[in-house]
């Protein structure tokens, strides 16, 4: 389970961070409310995308146990700290510039480094894995998979009696 970020720009404003059950599988990351369902909220191909560490922010409503009322926890303690990263579209022909522009297509938080570390590596070794041919071959074969399925659907819906 990770903290997904939500845009709240109509209504309420602000932001907010609802936790969500993220599955990465064959080049694809989704995310479910939680995982007993069986269709992902959001899929998004990580083809052409690339992962960012956003670093991290305190979190407020921690309670150190070991640390002194008024200064910061450790980095490592558990809870203490929102760790951040995004998923964006890569564009390899913009400049360093422009790459403070990015606006993230997805972004995750999760209460512990070592985590989010685990989770930048994986996203960013699907992403690279994306670009291969291998990737491209499979999800053409998917690609396939599915239309023939929507085919039999269409097929069988004609032949059912009005």
């Amino acid at each position: 389970y990770l903290f997904k970020w939500q845009d709240r720009s109509i209504g309420w404003g602000g932001t907010k961070w609802a936790l969500r059950f993220v599955e990465l599988n064959r080049g694809r990351i989704s995310y479910y409310l939680s995982h007993l369902e069986n269709a992902p909220r959001y899929m998004l191909s990580l083809r052409g995308c690339a992962v960012r560490d956003e670093g991290w922010k305190r979190n407020r409503r921690h309670v150190s146990k070991n640390t002194p009322h008024g200064k910061d926890p450790p980095i490592d303690e558990v809870g203490a700290y929102f760790f951040v990263f995004s998923i964006y579209h890569f564009d390899s022909s913009s400049t360093q510039e422009e790459s403070a522009d990015i606006v993230p297509l997805l972004r995750f938080s999760t209460p512990s480094l070592a985590e989010k570390t685990q989770w930048i590596q994986l996203v960013a070794e699907a992403c690279a894995y994306c670009e291969t041919d291998s990737f491209l071959k499979e999800e053409a074969a998917r690609n396939e998979e599915e239309e023939f399925r929507r085919q039999q659907q269409r097929n069988m819906a004609q032949t059912m009696p009005q």
